[in-house]
């Protein structure tokens, strides 16, 4: 049995998939949209993976500044750093869209994730 906190119970991940096949929508880029609630923090992550992360709606304030849908920003994150979304406070309720190159390096094997727990 899998014990949720309210702010992890309300959070939500889709990914656009294929519907016939069941696979990325696409077979180089795997597309996301997330759903995360006032209060809510994240975890340090980091991938191999290159990340855009664009806000559909709401605020959340992360390391290096904030990304909003009102004023456009986005944010990215690399390899090379844990990235953009990791320990980021969410302020009001966000919502994100997300692209990376995850299936392709999935594909090739050589994809790498590091949760970052102590």
């Amino acid at each position: 049995m899998i014990i949720l906190t309210p702010a992890a119970a309300a959070t939500a991940a889709r990914r656009y998939t294929n519907p016939i096949t069941g696979n990325h929508a696409m077979a180089t880029m795997g597309t996301f949209v997330q759903l995360l609630p006032k209060g809510f923090a994240t975890a340090a992550y980091r991938s191999t993976d290159a990340t855009v992360f664009v806000p559909i709606e709401g605020v959340a304030a992360h390391g290096s500044g904030t990304i909003s849908s009102s004023n456009g920003a986005s944010g990215t994150s690399s390899s090379s750093r844990p990235g953009i979304m990791s320990g980021t406070k969410v302020t009001r309720t966000v919502s994100l869209f997300s692209f990376s190159d995850r299936p392709i390096q999935q594909a090739l094997y050589l994809f790498r994730e590091d949760r970052c727990n102590p």
